[in-house]
């Protein structure tokens, strides 16, 4: 039984390196757009919240205000509020778009499978459910939890988010059905034994790498750490993919 595992273990870590080939830099393109997207979105909406901010003048002295301008600037923050929600879900519904486009793709790649657009229309649904899910639990966790015990909760739900979303895609890109996500669940939960290895490997290289590169490559843009997450990451989900397709079998 040991060796069994060890030898799945050990199938799995290589054939992570077999499945690179050319495709591996479409993954990268593919990443790398993604996330500029990501940035200039966030840059529009942030100068959408400064243009509407200035219309509320929170300098004046309230004590001093008659009932008309009182009412006015308590509209004006209204207004804002609303604006803000209005920005965030829009934000967020754009994300989780260009997210099932771009880690569609790029998935689907690594799984040496075709984008369709059928494939993006479910993968799409499985997302605006998925996403924002665990976007909500993260708000109520930084919102409803002690300051003091906020950042454990949110750096447990992030790790779970991750590592639950990693079995997830390999299991839908097998078949395109939302009750994956059930059987994700029961994966992560009734076979965590099976991912204790491949964490501990791409945790001790993540960390390898990181301190190498904090040797070697002082005087270097972080742009180049960047793009070497994405490479690590890229190789990461060839594993990811590796390890759930053998023990979903």
């Amino acid at each position: 039984m040991k060796n069994s595992f060890a030898k799945q273990n050990y199938l799995a870590f290589t054939g992570s390196f077999k499945r690179i080939d050319l495709r591996f830099f479409l993954i990268l393109s593919l990443d790398i757009l993604f996330y500029f997207i990501f940035v200039q979105l966030g840059n529009l909406f942030i100068k959408a919240l400064e243009r509407k901010a200035a219309d509320v003048d929170l300098a004046q002295n309230f004590l001093g205000l008659n009932q008309q301008a009182a009412a006015s600037l308590l509209s004006s923050v209204r207004g804002f509020f609303f604006y803000l929600i209005f920005l965030a879900i829009l934000f967020l519904i754009l994300i989780v778009i260009a997210w099932s486009i771009f880690k569609g793709m790029i998935w689907s790649v690594t799984a040496g499978k075709k984008f369709g657009l059928e494939f993006f229309k479910k993968f799409l649904l499985l997302n605006l459910i998925w996403l924002p899910a665990w976007f909500l639990l993260l708000l109520l966790a930084a919102i409803a939890i002690k300051p003091a015990t906020a950042a454990i909760y949110l750096i447990v739900l992030s790790a779970t988010a991750f590592y639950l979303t990693n079995i997830l895609y390999p299991l839908f890109l097998k078949e395109s059905r939302l009750n994956k996500i059930k059987e994700a669940f029961k994966i992560g939960i009734k076979k965590l034994h099976h991912f204790i290895i491949p964490y501990a490997v791409i945790v001790f290289l993540g960390y390898a790498i990181s301190k190498a590169y904090g040797l070697i490559a002082l005087n270097l843009s972080w742009y180049v750490f960047f793009g070497i997450l994405l490479v690590f990451a890229a190789w990461a989900r060839y594993y990811f993919f590796e390890i759930v397709n053998k023990i979903s079998r």
